[in-house]
């Protein structure tokens, strides 16, 4: 009984930080920020598709891409920075005969990119010019990794926080690599998700 009330006591202490911080209401923002995209991603479809045939334009751009171009350039871009969103590589990855496949490659491609990024964070550490740059540059990211710690690097994993910078921060605050290759694992619960929820549209 002591240990069940020392785990609630924890529990509500933790409960009462996240709160006063605003872990809650940026997580919700997130949320809503996901909610919001797809919902306006799918009523600009259903307009666009008044007009003309949208499978059979997504299909024809589909065809066009060389699909190693196109795994490379999400590869750079969920190593520096997060230049795209993975969701338009979700749904590019819709048209072909196995999308669940080419959702796991994404998966992979954006887990490794991020340990990338970490490194490069642990060497950006050693050179004190680019450091204070950085510091400075993402000076909001520093400031969650070091309220939160482990929990941002889930969160910006599975929500659209910028993963890419999570991880290159956390790598410059000397963050265990060991704990981050664990919790970086969520990013793949985060592309089977997203693309569960967008398939299922059948819009795209």
């Amino acid at each position: 009984m002591a240990k069940q009330k020392n785990i609630k006591d924890k529990a509500s202490i933790y409960h009462k930080h996240y709160k006063r911080t605003g872990l809650y209401a940026l997580v919700w923002k997130n949320v809503f920020v996901v909610v919001g995209v797809l919902a306006a991603a799918v009523i600009t479809l259903i307009i666009l598709d008044k007009f003309f045939d949208v499978e059979a334009y997504f299909t024809q751009i589909v065809e066009s891409l060389n699909p190693k171009h196109v795994y490379l350039f999400f590869f750079v871009s969920e190593t520096f920075l997060g230049l795209v969103p993975p969701d338009i590589f979700i749904v590019w990855g819709k048209h072909f005969e196995f999308p669940y496949l080419i959702v796991t490659y994404l998966a992979v491609l954006s887990y490794i990119g991020g340990v990338l990024s970490f490194l490069i964070g642990k060497q950006i550490r050693k050179i004190p010019l680019v450091n204070n740059f950085v510091e400075k540059k993402f000076a909001d990211n520093y400031r969650l990794i070091q309220q939160y710690g482990g929990l941002i690097i889930v969160i910006s994993a599975l929500l659209p926080l910028p993963y890419s910078t999570i991880s290159m921060v956390a790598g410059t605050v000397h963050y265990r690599l060991k704990s981050y290759l664990l919790l970086g694992l969520t990013r793949f619960i985060r592309f089977f998700l997203y693309a569960i929820l967008i398939y299922s549209l059948k819009i795209f």
